[in-house]
């Protein structure tokens, strides 16, 4: 399923999932180890998003094609 056209979590979404996902008792222990910048400590959180983008457009696609099927031919 082509996912280039559908649009991605927008910052403020993106923001609540790296928050949760640092929120993880071994990533904070992890974080309290490294030293602080914008990435919370050095974990790589690129992986989580592009993920979560992912899943995101894979289920817009379904919501999409289930919305499609249910409209009466013409």
């Amino acid at each position: 399923m082509p996912t280039l056209e559908l649009p991605e979590l927008d910052s403020e979404q993106q923001h609540r999932i790296i928050t949760m996902a640092l929120s993880a008792r071994y990533l904070k222990e992890k974080i309290k180890g490294g030293k602080d910048d914008k990435n919370g400590g050095g974990v790589d959180t690129t992986s989580i998003l592009q993920e979560v983008n992912l899943d995101f457009g894979r289920t817009m696609n379904w919501i999409i094609i289930d919305k499609t099927m249910e409209k009466p031919a013409d």
